[in-house]
């Protein structure tokens, strides 16, 4: 009986969310190789498990994806689909979401950086506000049905002032910590794990089942429901107070799998959502073999999808390789030094939860500039990043004083005195007798070279 394996807030899901390695998910691999200012890009994605008669990509994504590439490397009717294209700054939206990539050029070295949003949601006020409106209104359902099962029960207040606060309540922290779980910048498998097991224990301390009653459940035949449905009478009759007398009359409702799904469908079937649902499926093409939308689907559009998916799915996989060349300086993911890779591995939740964010940046002195102008190298990854940046707001009357400037640094003693001396002629000189005076656009640069100077002193 489907019913109650929501109504009855993951109880089973628990268990069986730690056994979804064989869910049906995509896989997608992105390779990226830095070509000056912009990246190759290559994506690869498959559709698992993979096996021959396995399930295919889908294919509306594989047309919305192709038309993002310049080139597709495989046939449509491949079990893994290959793309490649040029990107310059902004990354295509192929897996979901938005990033750049930017390559900063100067005459001692350049920096990159690499930043991406993969999927996940923006607006997380709404959707927070849309989790709980879901929530509530599947407590609003159940409410509505028990109501009309238990019309005229002397006990009909008991039950509706636990399914009405205690459980409503129970059910939004549940949908709480799994959003939380959600949050998780890496999103993996023990994680996941984690977030049953918190589950479970949170409805074990709520009063809900023990370890037993997980066990009981899972071994459950799911064609014979009954004792799913006598735990859950056990629960009400608990929660709510109720004789094993009462429980045993009033809750008889209970005992019929097949009476009891059939009373819930036609409740659903009086239900706003499951006309909305009819209509839409009224006016979209369908042929003659298909069949209306079963009235569950209100139930499970409210709870599965926007709440429970962390458990009831598997994430996607993404792995995304950045060629850097060179260690970055700052970033998430790990450094491969046989590869000159950075790496990242990380799952993709289907639920509206924050993005994924992969980041990079990196820097690549040019030893023969620096050494000639400052003896050594003393610029190199945040300092040369620093400095490319810096390089980069100049405008072109700027950058013209600066590399003439910069032709006249050799390396010396008085080398540092030269650099603090420096001014770009629309700067005014420097009044000593003001404490506060405007901070001159050269004073960054001497900041930045004077401090690597001192940082990388050679050996005496």
């Amino acid at each position: 009986m489907r019913l109650f394996q929501l109504a009855g807030c993951v109880a089973c899901c628990c268990l069986g969310a730690i056994s979804l390695g064989c869910a049906e998910h995509n896989r997608y691999e992105i390779e990226l190789v830095p070509a000056g200012a912009a990246m190759e890009r290559t994506l690869i994605c498959q559709r698992l498990p993979e096996r021959s008669n396995g399930p295919a990509f889908p294919a509306a994504e594989l047309e919305r994806i192709a038309g993002l590439y310049a080139q597709r490397l495989t046939p449509p009717d491949a079990r893994r689909h290959a793309f490649r294209g040029l990107f310059a700054r902004e990354m295509p939206a192929d897996v979901g979401g938005a990033g750049t990539y930017a390559r900063f050029e100067t005459s001692l070295g350049f920096a990159a950086v690499y930043v991406e949003r993969f999927r996940g949601e923006l607006d997380l006020d709404a959707a927070l506000y849309d989790r709980r409106r879901s929530v509530d209104r599947a407590a609003d359902l159940i409410v509505g049905w028990f109501e009309q099962q238990m019309a005229g029960s002397p006990h009909w207040e008991q039950v509706q002032r636990f399914l009405h606060q205690e459980f409503r309540q129970d059910l939004r922290n549940i949908s709480t910590y799994l959003w939380l779980a959600e949050q998780q910048p890496q999103f993996t498998e023990p994680l996941l794990k984690e977030s049953s097991l918190r589950a479970a224990l949170y409805l074990k301390e709520r009063g809900y089942l023990e370890l037993e009653d997980l066990l009981t459940l899972a071994r459950a035949d799911r064609q014979e429901p009954v004792h799913r449905l006598a735990w859950l009478k056990g629960v009400l009759a608990r929660k709510c107070g109720l004789s094993d007398e009462a429980a045993r009359t009033e809750l008889a409702f209970l005992d019929d799998p097949a009476e009891l799904q059939r009373s819930w469908n036609d409740f659903l079937r009086t239900t706003p959502e499951y006309r909305r649902l009819i209509k839409r499926w009224q006016a979209a093409p369908h042929g003659p073999a298909d069949v209306p939308p079963e009235p569950l689907q209100v139930f499970t559009d409210l709870l599965l999808g926007p709440v429970f998916a962390l458990l009831v799915t598997r994430p996607d996989e993404l792995h995304v390789s950045l060629a850097s060349g060179v260690a970055p300086w700052d970033t998430n993911g790990k450094w491969d030094a046989a590869r000159q890779r950075v790496l990242w591995s990380v799952k993709l939740p289907k639920g509206r939860s924050l993005p994924v964010l992969l980041y990079a940046r990196w820097a690549q002195p040019d030893a023969e500039a620096q050494t000639r102008h400052f003896g050594r190298i003393i610029l190199s990854g945040e300092t040369l990043s620093e400095y490319a940046i810096w390089q980069a707001g100049l405008n072109e009357r700027e950058q013209k004083e600066w590399d003439a400037f910069l032709a006249t640094l050799h390396p010396g003693d008085e080398l540092p005195a030269r650099i603090a001396a420096f001014r770009f002629s629309h700067e005014p000189e420097r009044i000593p007798e003001l404490e506060q005076q405007p901070r001159p656009l050269s004073d960054r640069v001497q900041q930045i070279l004077s401090s690597a100077l001192s940082a990388t002193q050679p050996d005496p």
